[in-house]
């Protein structure tokens, strides 16, 4: 079994529509199906946590959005 180290940026593209990319669209199925891992840096919760909020300022997504993609996060990693 390998881990997989996760950085912020590439987890948020999850959340944006104009930064979807395919590559970071595979990920959740690539950890789910492989039964690998995923590890994060220490402060990977307040990088995402900053970046929905500042986007939520900017208008670039709703709150309901920030809040659904927080509780995806947690469901993924439970």
């Amino acid at each position: 079994m390998s881990d997989f180290v996760i950085d912020a940026s590439v987890v948020l593209t999850l959340c944006f529509p104009d930064e979807h990319s395919s590559e970071a669209n595979r990920i959740p199925d690539l950890v789910r199906t492989s039964g690998n891992r995923v590890v994060v840096r220490s402060f990977f919760h307040q990088e995402v946590l900053d970046a929905l909020l500042t986007a939520e300022r900017r208008n670039r997504i709703t709150a309901a959005t920030a809040d659904d993609f927080i509780a995806d996060i947690f469901e993924t990693a439970n």
